[in-house]
């Protein structure tokens, strides 16, 4: 009701709020449109960067988990696209192309690793290693600091594999992954508190004695560059 109206009667009409003269076009909605999916799709990766970050593992394994998802690991592809002449096959495997996807996920190393583990991943359903693990994450909500941890040993057993012509066991890298995990987890405990009915002294406080009642209090003292001793006495009833 407080609303001004016009004194000149014009009636109501339509009015888009997304561009300044108030007609639509093509080309606002589609900016509108794009502008929630930008809130969604920033949401839902400040959400994900958000949980690598709380987890209780490592810092280093979360600057690899970091450094995976943003696609910045030195693998073959990543070399040969800044003109690098190395061979493009996995070192691993031997058989396809190295990404960072299938580094983690579908070469037949980490294939095997997963299995041991009991995780399941869906390589083909995934663009890139940012999706799978986000994927893989949320199926497995209570083996998400073990899954990063196997992240980081299968790629240390890359990089064995490519610098000093050495590779572990399926075996050795879940053992090295659960054994640092375990290692980190106990020094990063916070102190216990002590048991209420722990056997330590309790501190003993003066009180005075019952009625019709007297408590003597002593102390002594020797004094050895003198040659004297002292003793004192308080005598006090209630």
């Amino acid at each position: 009701m407080k609303i001004p109206l016009t004194a000149h009667g014009r009636e109501d009409r339509m009015y888009w709020i997304h561009d300044k003269k108030g007609t639509y076009s093509v080309r606002s909605g589609y900016k509108l449109v794009m502008a929630d999916s930008f809130k969604h799709s920033h949401t839902t990766i400040e959400s994900f960067w958000n949980k690598i970050w709380r987890y209780k593992i490592l810092a280093k394994v979360r600057n690899l988990i970091w450094r995976a998802s943003l696609n910045v690991l030195p693998t073959t592809d990543q070399l040969r696209a800044k003109r690098v002449d190395v061979d493009s096959h996995c070192p691993v495997c031997l058989m396809h192309e190295e990404s960072v996807l299938h580094v983690f996920v579908p070469c037949e190393f980490a294939e095997k690793v997963w299995e041991t583990v009991g995780v399941a991943s869906s390589p083909l359903l995934a663009a890139n290693f940012k999706d799978s693990l986000t994927a893989t994450l949320k199926n497995h909500h209570q083996d998400q600091e073990i899954i990063a941890m196997l992240c980081w040993v299968i790629w240390m057993n890359r990089n064995e594999t490519v610098l000093n012509t050495k590779s572990f066991t399926v075996l050795k890298v879940v053992t090295i992954a659960k054994n640092f995990l375990q290692q980190w987890q106990d020094a990063n405990q916070p102190p216990s508190k002590p048991a209420a009915n722990s056997n330590r002294p309790e501190l003993v406080k003066w009180k005075p004695p019952t009625t019709s009642s007297l408590k003597l209090n002593i102390d002594a003292a020797i004094f050895e560059d003198q040659g004297k001793a002292g003793l004192g006495l308080v005598i006090r009833n209630d």
